[in-house]
């Protein structure tokens, strides 16, 4: 829960009247007094998220008519005389509460002095930091009837969900009004030390003479200080003034009285606190008399101040140029650095009363930026138009800024935002490396009293992060190898690496997929903006196209050569053909030739068609998918008689192993041309990478 560092005043806007006081010393205040505006201890919130809600009383069924009203039944569009005579109370909340809370409304017929009503609150605020909850309590209600009212014998108390909306009453003169105020945590009584102000508001004054006021007294005076301790306060301007005995009322004691309503009737009008009277309290029963010679009224109870309140001291911080909090961190040389001088706004009727009068901010910028603009923005994000003037001194480096009396009188919402004097820099490019940027303490001043804020600091950083490329496999493959880059940085976190195509990945980690080998080079940028690239070659991609060709077996036994033509065979080793490729086509055959079988030792030469081939006996895939390949033929072909193509390949990627049957090669003899003798032949395999 935050401090308020001024003295509470707790404001009740009303239209009604007091009991029985011992008067004490009144004293005004003047425009920006700030004799109270530090050691507040009593706070009651405006928008409070309220844990319990529950009326009690002594008034029997037979008298009382309770009406229970949620937001969703709306708010009676009219004021409070139209609200009674149109019974609006039972349906609808009153017009001046709260609008996110409901109501419940105690009907009470033929009231009487002795009738109590009892309203628990919790979780309203706190006092000293701590949560605490609220007991109000009204007693000895005099009836009245408004002449204007039907004349039905029935009083009216309306009472907001949260204690801020206060209570309406009708057809009652005056009454007894007290507020008891316990911890949230443990139920104990809260005992006020004196630090804290109860503030009644918007005190009506018709015609004093007539006794057509709103009056208020406090009822708990500490007599054996009086003189020495100031128990009541209003404005030197005030149009409330201490009357011993009001005129056609039938409270007869002393008590605060609106006598004027030259006044601006809405919280935070310039002239709002003109009707106001605020009491010194101290003690566990705050005790009042309320009361107002319409015999109607409203009070709206709230933390507002009367004197001047000094704000909450203003918040630095800075971020770089994608709005991350780098406070306490590390910026990049030439890199956005951008100041928030933050104040959070008082909110009207919670802590103050009044609009700020007069709000200037004030930044000095460290050495080693350089400044390019600034602009208020609200806590959105959002600037604000014709915020006031602005102005940069380059000698000083300072910032300043002025509000404008639009941006304090109609701009600003006094609910408690936050408005910033956002200020754009730029890290020099030539700051050394480690080079620590801190700003001096930024000053916000309100109403002349200035608050100053902690400071920043942000550590250049010109070190270059640590990158590391590794594959996944570094055995031989023939598709692809997946490349990984890693960086990392010791004082600041990684933006983003580059891949080797040029596109960028955001974080400290990017991987790559390769299908060729080569050398691929990564870059990593830290968020600093420093740059390292790392390189890395890839070399057990296997895309190529090979075979190794059979063997032949040499017939070494005598072929004897008869009258008929006859024919021996050897055997031909299987082989393999591997084909990786990956543009697609993958088409590829194996061609056999032979030359003609030469005797040794001399040009003769035995005819074309001695040499023949059987067709493969087996063609089986060892790697990879798709069809296998085709046979050229079938049976046998000659192949001392030119090229003959033994298989070829039909675009599938793979190894794929040949085989011949037995004895496949046949050497055909022909007695009418054979002659005695070594014959020798070239058997050659070729590979052909095309259909």
């Amino acid at each position: 829960m935050k401090k308020i560092g001024w003295s509470v005043v707790l404001l009740i806007c009303l239209v009604m009247q007091f009991t029985t006081p011992v008067h004490a010393e009144i004293r005004t205040v003047g425009d920006n007094d700030t004799e109270f505006t530090e050691g507040n201890r009593l706070l009651l919130f405006k928008n409070a998220d309220i844990k319990g809600f529950s009326i009690t009383t002594n008034i029997p069924s037979n008298r009382l008519t309770t009406y229970t009203k949620t937001v969703a039944n709306g708010y009676y569009s009219t004021g409070g005389a139209r609200y009674v005579t149109a019974d609006g109370y039972k349906k609808q909340n009153y017009p001046s509460f709260q609008r996110d809370y409901g109501s419940k409304t105690l009907a009470i017929d033929n009231l009487k002095l002795g009738d109590r009503v009892d309203v628990n609150y919790k979780n309203v605020g706190t006092y000293n930091g701590q949560s605490i909850d609220v007991k109000l309590t009204i007693s000895n209600v005099k009836y009245a009837r408004r002449s204007s009212f039907p004349d039905n014998g029935i009083s009216l108390l309306d009472f907001g969900e949260n204690p801020f909306s206060g209570f309406y009453f009708a057809n009652i003169e005056y009454g007894t009004l007290e507020y008891t105020f316990y911890y949230s945590s443990s139920g104990k009584t809260v005992s006020l030390d004196g630090n804290s102000f109860l503030s009644f508001n918007s005190l009506n004054g018709y015609n004093l003479s007539t006794g057509l006021v709103e009056f208020v007294n406090y009822l708990n005076y500490d007599t054996s200080k009086a003189g020495s301790v100031v128990d009541a306060y209003v404005r030197s301007d005030t149009n409330v003034e201490y009357q011993t005995k009001i005129a056609n009322v039938g409270y007869t004691s002393p008590a605060y009285v609106g006598i004027s309503n030259d006044f601006t009737d809405i919280i935070g009008g310039k002239t709002f606190t003109k009707n106001t009277v605020s009491f010194q309290i101290k003690g566990t029963t705050q005790k009042f008399i309320f009361g107002g010679g319409y015999r109607t009224g409203w009070t709206n109870v709230s933390t507002g101040v009367l004197f001047n309140v000094t704000a909450l001291e203003p918040t630095v911080s800075i971020r770089n140029g994608s709005g991350q909090d780098i406070n306490s961190k590390y910026i990049g040389a030439g890199q956005d650095l951008i100041y928030y001088v933050n104040q959070e706004i008082n909110t009207l009727g919670q802590d103050v009363l009044d609009k700020y009068s007069n709000w200037a901010l004030a930044a000095k910028l460290p050495t080693n930026l350089s400044y390019s603009k600034a602009e208020l923005v609200d806590a959105s994000g959002n600037v604000v138009k014709d915020a006031g003037t602005l102005a940069y001194n380059s000698s000083t480096r300072e910032i300043t800024f002025k509000a404008s009396d639009n941006l304090l009188s109609n701009v600003m919402d006094y609910t408690g935002e936050t408005y910033s004097l956002k200020i754009y820099t730029k890290v020099n490019t030539s700051v050394g490396n480690g080079v620590k940027l801190q700003n001096p303490a930024a000053s916000s001043t309100i109403n002349d009293v200035s608050k100053q804020s902690g400071t920043t600091v942000v550590t250049v950083d010109k070190t270059a992060p640590i990158l590391s490329v590794s594959a996944n496999t570094t055995s031989t493959v023939h598709d692809s190898v997946t490349l990984t880059a890693k960086a990392t940085d010791a004082n600041i976190g990684m933006k983003r690496i580059k891949k080797p195509n040029g596109s960028w990945v955001n974080g400290d980690t990017a991987t790559y997929n390769v299908t060729d080998n080569g050398t691929y080079t990564f870059v990593a940028e830290d968020d600093a903006g420093n740059q390292v690239s790392k390189s890395y070659t890839v070399k057990n991609i296997d895309k190529t196209i090979s075979f190794d060709s059979p063997d032949i077996s040499s017939i070494s036994s005598p072929i004897t050569i008869t009258d008929r033509a006859q024919s021996t065979g050897t055997d031909v080793s299987s082989f393999t053909v591997s084909d990786w490729r990956s543009n697609g086509s993958n088409k590829w055959r194996v061609d056999v030739s032979a030359t003609p079988l030469t005797m040794a030792g001399s040009s003769y030469k035995l005819p074309g068609g001695s040499l023949q081939l059987n067709a493969l006996s087996g063609i089986s895939r060892l790697e990879g998918s798709g069809s296998n390949p085709q046979k050229g033929f079938t049976g046998k072909k000659t192949i001392d008689n030119g090229k003959v193509s033994l298989v070829q390949g039909n675009g599938s990627r793979g190894v794929y192993q040949l085989t011949f049957p037995s004895k496949s090669l046949e050497f055909i003899v022909d007695p009418t041309t054979a002659k005695p003798g070594n014959y020798s032949t070239t058997v050659t395999w070729e590979l052909v990478q095309a259909p």
